[in-house]
């Protein structure tokens, strides 16, 4: 099978290409020849300032509520967890052995990452722990989560 063809861009104001992707599309294209092709055009990567909301806020609140439920986990356990729960998984065959990996968060557009957060948010450990979090407001590094859980 042909590995997919990755072309990271922005459109311009007319949704143009530049030039430079323009032409390695069409002669990716080409080569595909009577292939079926499927074009995912993405929203607009989520921001530093959610990616930032999300460690500095989301995560402690859940880290704070299970150390106080007597299971203390690292940020990156409970980023993990999460991402096993919301994101689909990429499975992948190497020497006969099948892989599963969860999905990434750094791939998630903008509306994906809102997403993300709503099921995290709405989710079953939320709600058993009793976690709730602000929404991001533009001045949550004015506060602690200490503060707002």
């Amino acid at each position: 099978m042909a590995r997919p063809l990755e072309l990271p861009a922005t459109l311009d104001a007319d949704g143009r290409l530049p030039s430079r992707e323009r032409a390695r599309l069409r002669g990716f294209l080409r080569s595909r020849a009577g292939q079926e092709v499927v074009i995912k055009v993405s929203g607009p990567k989520r921001s530093t300032s959610a990616n930032a909301y999300y460690w500095g806020v989301v995560i402690p609140a859940f880290q704070l509520a299970l150390t106080d439920d007597g299971n203390p986990l690292t940020p990156e356990a409970i980023h993990y967890h999460f991402k096993c729960e919301y994101l689909r998984p990429q499975v992948f065959e190497l020497d006969g052995v099948t892989h599963t990996i969860p999905g990434s968060t750094a791939t998630l557009d903008r509306e994906e990452f809102t997403d993300y957060l709503w099921s995290i948010r709405t989710g079953d450990l939320a709600m058993r722990l009793g976690v709730e979090f602000p929404d991001p407001d533009g001045v949550w590094r004015s506060y602690k989560v200490e503060d707002r859980v």
